[in-house]
């Protein structure tokens, strides 16, 4: 084996001994790396429907369920996950084969004249799907410029389900009503300077969803969620503080892909990710909330958005914050409009999200944010750029407004494993008060099988607050996550 490999190999192994096991959620930076690969969510080579009926679009619903996007992943995620989001693929686990590229497929191939009866079976039923023998094609090989019905409208349904192999997302969501999965994130983390410099292992969250669908595009979904502390806490403890990540009923597929869909869970608003310690997210979690760490925020909302194909647009009624407490009143809109591109994987989004809390009559809450974000990708990089405005506004006794700006930057240097760069700026501290704050996370994200992954992270980050009473203080972290997911 090649010196590198080697080198490589215990590298992973030295994360997955410092971690154990770990799971988490995608990431919205996941849709710029697939969105110029044909086969990335299905089958290759499927034809169009027209755009009143298309389904195929870059939004979050291509690999989750929820159009806000993380939690119980849809076929079309799986198909990702299971072939497309890996570096090795393990026999024993009987883990399937790559997917040949269209070309190779009997529906790419010209066919010989059929029978009706041959016809209505394989429009039924669907070919057989080829496998390629290879462990890793060129992934050039299944781009628009290598699929000849990239542009092809089918003009009827049993047309387009004729280029529908078998095991496609489109035929499993005929054969199960009922299907789940699950999310196991461990965590440890180090801090490099300071008294306390032990490693602290934990269990960062467990979440378990399942779906019923009683029609094909009728969703009712629920998801349940463990989370950790970083210390003090027994393991045994943690079942019993189980709590509803969302409670929902969604239509979806209407016309021009539009979605409705209302209950319990957490509108879409900017770049959200599963890092809570990023910058931006812990500024929006202290407008939002006044903590740090708004992992458990939960809202009753009414929502409805269309992402036909280029274009997207979500608006979100919030109707009130869930588990704060009996009274509570915060009410408002969040809404999320762009474009998304296969070219270059670009795409463009605005966000907004203005509430209103008249919990306290005397002391009513305002909360406003904005957000742009630019992202595309190029060979084998992938960049983001996002800039977040902020403002909170306690009528009596407290007002915070401030920015931050946002560089991700992803370098896929072998199959699915990436070097990360984030770095942060805001003309604000971390709490949203006077002052200014910084962060730079370097590290390293590695997708080794089917629903695994691994990553190390090295983050400075410094907050300085101008108010007389504050110092400055800087922090380095050192931090591994083991990711599993199915």
């Amino acid at each position: 084996m090649p010196c590198y490999r080697l080198v490589f190999l215990r590298y992973i192994c030295f994360l997955a001994f410092c971690l154990g096991s770990e799971i988490g959620m995608a990431e919205p930076w996941l849709g710029t790396r697939f969105a110029q690969n044909c086969s990335g969510c299905h089958a290759p080579g499927r034809k169009n429907l027209p755009p009143v009926l298309r389904r195929c679009s870059l939004s979050c619903q291509g690999c989750h369920v929820n159009p806000n996007g993380g939690g119980l992943r849809s076929f079309y995620g799986k198909w990702n996950e299971n072939y497309w989001l890996r570096s090795f693929r393990v026999k024993r686990l009987k883990q399937p084969k790559l997917i040949a590229p269209f070309h190779k497929q009997f529906y790419g191939r010209k066919q010989k004249k059929l029978s009706v009866q041959n016809i209505r079976k394989i429009i039924r039923k669907g070919f057989p799907l080829v496998r390629s023998n290879e462990e890793f094609e060129n992934e050039l090989l299944y781009d628009r410029y290598h699929d000849k019905f990239y542009h092809v409208n089918a003009k009827s349904r049993r047309e387009f389900e004729f280029s529908i192999p078998q095991t496609d997302p489109y035929r499993l969501m005929d054969e199960q009503k009922i299907d789940g999965g699950g999310d196991f994130r461990f965590f440890a983390y180090k801090y490099m300077d300071g008294e306390d410099q032990d490693l602290h292992p934990f269990l960062m969250e467990a979440t378990f969803g399942i779906r019923y669908r009683p029609l094909r595009h009728t969703h009712f979904v629920y998801e349940a969620r463990y989370l950790g502390v970083p210390i003090g806490q027994q393991m045994d403890t943690i079942p019993g503080q189980e709590q509803t990540r969302s409670l929902y009923v969604m239509q979806d597929d209407l016309p021009w892909n539009i979605f409705v869909m209302g209950g319990y869970y957490r509108p879409l608003f900017g770049n959200y990710t599963p890092d809570h310690t990023a910058l931006a997210q812990e500024m929006a979690s202290f407008i939002t909330t006044g903590q740090a760490n708004s992992t458990r925020n939960l809202y009753k909302a009414l929502s409805v958005g269309s992402a036909p194909n280029v274009p997207f647009g979500n608006i979100h009624y919030i109707m009130k914050r869930v588990g704060t407490n009996g009274n509570d009143k915060e009410t408002g809109i969040a809404g999320n409009f762009g474009l998304r591109f296969v070219t270059f994987g670009a795409q463009v989004n605005y966000s907004f999200w203005t509430t209103t809390d008249a919990s306290e009559e005397a002391n009513s809450k305002r909360v406003e944010m904005h957000a742009i974000e630019f992202r595309g990708t190029w060979r084998e990089y992938i960049v983001g750029i996002e800039g977040v405005s902020m403002a909170r506004d306690e009528e009596l006794s407290d007002f915070r407004e401030g920015g931050v700006i946002t560089l991700e930057g992803k370098y896929r240097f072998w199959r699915e494993n990436y070097a990360t760069l984030d770095i942060a700026q805001a003309n604000v501290a971390r709490n949203v008060l006077p002052g200014s704050s910084s962060q730079i996370k370097l590290g390293t994200k590695h997708f080794l099988t089917p629903g695994l992954e691994v990553g190390v992270s090295y983050s400075m980050d410094s907050d300085d607050q101008t108010l007389p009473t504050a110092a400055k203080t800087d922090q380095t972290t050192l931090s591994f996550m083991v990711h599993t997911y199915f």
